[in-house]
This record gives C-alpha cells, sequence and structure tokens, in this order.
C-alpha cells in the first residue's frame, strides 16, 4: 500500500477489536500515525505486538477509561497538546451480544448496552468531533457490522444499539457538515478474522478487517460527501440483500 497517509493524525476507538486491529495496520501501512485509546495494559502490549511486523507508520497507544467522560476530554486535551489537528477519527466497536427479547433481557444486558456500547459511541463523537469543529477541517467514521441483521434478526438489543448508531451518525454529520467535516456511516458484513490483510477472498463471500482499513483509506482520499458507505463481503445471504435490510432500518427507499 502506498504511504498515503504519511504525516496524518488518526484517532481509532476500539482498536483492539479484531475490526478494529485490522483497520490500524492498513492506516499504519498507509504511513499514518494512529492514536488508539486502551482500557488496559493488556490491550496495548497485544496491539503493539500485532503491527511490529509494519514498516511503515507510527502507533500512539494511551490508557484511557473512554466511558469515563471526564478522562475522554482529559484525551482530548492531550492529543491537541502533543499532536495538533486530527485529519480522520475512526469509531469501530463491537455491537452488543446477541440478546433475548426486551421483555425477558436482564437489566444488566441493557445498562451493559449503553455503558459500554452507546455511551461509548456517543462520546467519541462528542469529543471528537468538537475538536474537529474547532479546526473547521476533518473527516470521521463510524463502522457497523450488520451481520446481526441477516444471522440474528430476533435479536433486538442489537438492532436497537444498529437503530441508536444511525441515528446519532445522521445527526452527528448534519451538525458538522457546516463545519467542513465529512462524517461517513460504513456497514460491514461477513468478516472473516482468519486472513487480517487479505481482500475480498472471492468465492466465500468474505471481507477481512484489513480489507475494511483499505476501504477506509480509500473513503479518506475519495472526497466523497454520502454518509452511507459499504464494505460487504457478501450482499445477499439467506434470500436477504443488506443493503435494503438496512434502508428499510432507515425507513427511506433503497438505492437504485
Amino acid at each position: 500500500m502506498q504511504k498515503t497517509l504519511t504525516g496524518k493524525h488518526v484517532f481509532v476507538a476500539g482498536a483492539f477489536s479484531m475490526i478494529g486491529n485490522g483497520i490500524v495496520r492498513s492506516l499504519m501501512k498507509a504511513g499514518a500515525t494512529v492514536i488508539a485509546p486502551a482500557k488496559s495494559a493488556q490491550d496495548i502490549i497485544c496491539l503493539k505486538q500485532e503491527v511490529e511486523d509494519i514498516p511503515g507508520g507510527r502507533l500512539i497507544t494511551l490508557l484511557v477509561d473512554m466511558p469515563d467522560h471526564r478522562k475522554a476530554f482529559e484525551l482530548a486535551d492531550a492529543i491537541v497538546e502533543e499532536l495538533g489537528q486530527l485529519e480522520l477519527a475512526i469509531v469501530a466497536l463491537e455491537p452488543p451480544s446477541p440478546s433475548a427479547d426486551l421483555t425477558s433481557l436482564p437489566i444488566l444486558s441493557w445498562h451493559k448496552m449503553l455503558d459500554e456500547h452507546l455511551t461509548l459511541f456517543f462520546i467519541c463523537g462528542r469529543i471528537i468531533l468538537d475538536l474537529m469543529k474547532q479546526n473547521r477541517h476533518g473527516m470521521y467514521i463510524s463502522v457497523s457490522n450488520t451481520d446481526h441483521l441477516e444471522s440474528r434478526p430476533w435479536a433486538a438489543l442489537s438492532n436497537l444499539y444498529a437503530r441508536f448508531e444511525i441515528e446519532m451518525a445522521k445527526t452527528f454529520a448534519r451538525e458538522t457538515a457546516c463545519y467542513g467535516i465529512r462524517y461517513h456511516h460504513l456497514f460491514v458484513n461477513n468478516v472473516t478474522y482468519d486472513f487480517p490483510d487479505h481482500s475480498y477472498l472471492p468465492g466465500k463471500g468474505l471481507v477481512s478487517p484489513g480489507k475494511i482499513g483499505e476501504c477506509i483509506v480509500q473513503q479518506y482520499l475519495s472526497g466523497s460527501e454520502e454518509l452511507f458507505h459499504w464494505c460487504l463481503g457478501k450482499e445477499v445471504k439467506n434470500d436477504m440483500n443488506v443493503k435494503e435490510a438496512v434502508m428499510k432500518m432507515l425507513q427511506e427507499e433503497p438505492p437504485r
């Protein structure tokens, strides 16, 4: 991969997930300086081991509890002081685990979704987009894994979380457009973790985390203004079209 992001500072929330890990590798291969907040020292050790074979780019890890908004604001101040402007931010959080019907959902599962998923999604947008607004520049990408729409349509909690993500993405995009910020919400599916740096796997309908990272690099370079983007391993599975399922969720007509 060409060093197209050399000198660019990129924030990645969720860098320690399998998808996030592949995204970090692709960004570093493109020459980017990646800032990755971590909740444990073990996460930092593991990520550094995963990227030690990459000759380019730079990885900066910071130990911080992102759901704690006070610590998140401190992180934002540290980024500005040390690095200055962020050109790109990516939020690639794992969706909640498949759950029972809401009427039988344990209260603890609901609070876990709020604390570890929804609140974190909001705080990342709140903190990073505010930094970009001050500079009137930047690109922000939130990543949504749509596998549950096909394989677990009954998983109420996962579907609610996906809806929350979409609605917040639409709101964030609307509120920041006048500041010169490009906001994109990227849908992915059929992700394989066996080949992290491979591209699409022909005939298998799979997409690797590394390919998702490559898609993000291309989005950054393309100058696209579209809100919704797709990096799908397979568009049709079990007679369901992923784009149609998402558009139905959005209560919009599917693209023609």
